[in-house]
């Protein structure tokens, strides 16, 4: 996974340009992001998005065909990612104290689920204090495996501070995001976070977004509300908080 994300990055641009994202509205693709708010600086690399699993949803015009292994290495990856997605999710619903067997992963679509993958490509950076590689965000979806190549660079907001996040050799950065928080009500916290770049190394990451189905509406778990734990979310359809997200990013 890491060779074929790095081989993408090492092709000359008007290879890479193939690919390029020129959809309004949408990431699919290759491209770069700048941040457009006064109060907040610019990001400092480049990108390729496309959805992974399963298959049959991925955008062809978009897939890195020149690549000959590409699509071998992203289908063992992502069934393999599949599977420990809802190992945790059955983990996540034993820890609310939930009596069905993944009611958790049932919220949010069941085996109708899909992943994408966007690979971050942050070059080294002669400034990196003008600099962001990405802007603090949380991640729409439900959970996201991160990927990473041993660069320090991620950091997550804990107690109004920012903290890095270890670069342990062979392991996954499992971040909880924003659909989890809604179906578990509150419970499991949605994890703000942020890039940063480096001065004398090159960063690389592969974040694999694990989504609900397109028609599923967000909402907490009936059984995680009581006297003591009352509504916090209203419900909303993943299709139209998905859409909130991006117009908002791209703002």
């Amino acid at each position: 996974m890491q060779t074929v994300g790095k081989a993408f990055f090492e092709l000359h641009l008007e290879e890479k340009e193939v690919y390029k994202n020129e959809e309004a509205g949408s990431y699919i693709g290759y491209g770069s992001k700048l941040g457009h708010s006064p109060d907040v600086k610019l990001e400092w690399g480049d990108y390729y998005y496309n959805v992974t699993w399963p298959p049959d949803r991925r955008n062809m015009s978009k897939w890195l065909k020149q690549l000959s292994d590409f699509t071998e290495v992203m289908d063992e990856y992502s069934r393999e990612i599949y599977k420990l997605w809802e190992v945790l999710m059955q983990a996540l619903s034993r820890g609310l104290g939930l009596e069905d067997e993944n009611p958790l992963n049932e919220a949010v679509g069941g085996d109708e689920k899909e992943m994408c993958i966007r690979i971050n490509n942050y070059p080294a950076c002669p400034q990196p204090d003008l600099v962001l590689g990405l802007s603090p965000h949380s991640d729409p979806n439900i959970l996201t495996f991160l990927l990473h190549d041993e660069t320090p660079g991620l950091q997550i907001r804990k107690d109004g501070k920012w903290v890095d996040v270890q670069s342990v050799p062979g392991a996954l950065i499992v971040n909880i995001a924003d659909a989890l928080e809604i179906v578990s009500n509150g419970r499991y916290k949605s994890v703000e976070h942020r890039s940063i770049v480096n001065k004398e190394r090159a960063r690389i990451s592969w974040a694999m977004f694990c989504n609900p189905h397109d028609e599923v509406i967000l909402s907490p778990l009936p059984s995680l509300i009581d006297e003591e734990h009352h509504v916090v979310y209203q419900g909303s359809s993943w299709k139209e908080y998905l859409q909130r997200f991006f117009i908002k990013g791209l703002d």
